[in-house]
């Protein structure tokens, strides 16, 4: 199996990540002040990046182009908890789907109450249909001879880059449905383009792209 901590790359995939933890399981109240912990996505912070905000980057290596900071956050802990160089699913009430990201160390994280995690996990078969009633729709970059091939993806409320990590893997988001404009883009040749076009989504459809720029299939 091929998991890791989950990685978000746009609003909608956001949105989807905390629906999934709206169960009081997921979170912890600290006893003190009643301030909900919840779990640990895949981003971490570079040794010796700037603080608070610099050097952030998903477990797979990709950029954080896309955040979710609570107003206060990233602060590097204004805690005696030393260094805080991972994110997680804070929140001040049981309104779980309104958390947003904040920034926490690892050493004392059992400590602290922060015990789930959400792990993402890649090279399983999708699945040709959504769920009954599903109100997002899906992108898809079919696998490729190389890691450098991109899909970028833009609306009116979300905007995403889909970045080839593994030749044989597919990759897939999440996104809120509407109309996009889209680009497959070769990272190995300073981003040159190899396709564009601009596609509408309803919620529950599935659109794949070939690395070369086409687009493959698309269903609901």
């Amino acid at each position: 199996m091929n998991g890791h901590l989950v990685t978000i790359t746009s609003p909608a995939e956001d949105d989807f990540v905390v629906r999934l933890l709206n169960d009081a399981r997921y979170w912890y109240a600290a006893p003190d002040t009643g301030f909900m912990r919840g779990p640990w996505i895949g981003a971490v912070q570079l040794e010796g990046a700037r603080e608070p905000d610099g050097g952030w980057r998903w477990v797979t290596g990709e950029p954080l182009l896309y955040s979710n900071w609570r107003n206060d956050e990233p602060n590097d802990g204004r805690s005696p908890y030393g260094p805080q160089q991972r994110i997680f699913y804070p929140t001040e009430s049981t309104e779980w789907l309104k958390a947003q990201w904040g920034d926490a160390g690892d050493a004392t994280s059992l400590e602290r109450g922060l015990r789930s995690f959400v792990v993402e996990f890649d090279g399983f078969p999708l699945p040709r249909e959504h769920c009954k009633d599903d109100p997002y729709a899906s992108l898809v970059l079919q696998p490729s001879p190389t890691n450098h091939i991109s899909l970028v993806a833009r609306g009116q409320k979300t905007e995403l880059l889909l970045r080839r990590r593994f030749a044989e893997k597919t990759r897939t988001a999440f996104v809120i449905p509407g109309v996009y404009s889209w680009e497959i883009l070769d990272g190995s040749n300073d981003n040159q383009r190899i396709g564009k076009g601009s596609i509408e989504l309803r919620g529950g459809e599935r659109v794949e792209f070939t690395p070369d720029g086409r687009v493959l299939q698309s269903g609901m």
